[in-house]
């Protein structure tokens, strides 16, 4: 069987094209769990990001029931469809006595699924007193407002 390198050399420019117009700027909605251990299974996640080039920045916001962290973030997007990100600095938050919150780290996957985009990867983080018990991200693309 004879390979066309023209057509091979026209499946990698497109799909180059394609990842590199995928913008994540916007905001992601969705939930973040945490395995056994954590302080509960599944919390409220929503990201809000500014992508250039393939840096991003922006905000993390988690919550479950009365308690939240809005937290500032960095991080890459690279050519394989994976968003890694790592929270740098508490803004805002409401806890527990005697509770921490967690700075993740996480790597997350998009892709689309229909008309929707997905984020969805897993997480692990770091207290002042050790290592948090990782989980999993889920968020998906929410629509623009006017």
């Amino acid at each position: 069987m004879k390979k066309n390198p023209i057509l091979f050399w026209t499946f990698l420019l497109v799909g180059s094209t394609l990842v590199a117009q995928t913008d994540l700027t916007g905001n992601w909605t969705g939930n973040l769990t945490q395995g056994p251990g954590g302080y509960t299974d599944d919390y409220e996640f929503e990201l809000q990001l500014v992508q250039r080039g393939d840096q991003v920045s922006g905000r993390s916001f988690v919550k479950y029931e009365d308690i939240y962290a809005i937290m500032l973030l960095e991080g890459t997007v690279d050519e394989n469809n994976v968003l890694r990100l790592k929270e740098t600095q508490m803004l805002k938050n409401r806890k527990h006595e005697n509770m921490m919150w967690c700075y993740k780290t996480a790597t997350l996957y998009f892709s689309k699924s229909g008309s929707e985009w997905i984020l969805q990867g897993t997480w692990a983080g770091k207290t002042d007193q050790g290592d948090c018990v990782p989980g999993k991200i889920y968020l998906k693309k929410a629509a623009n407002r006017a």
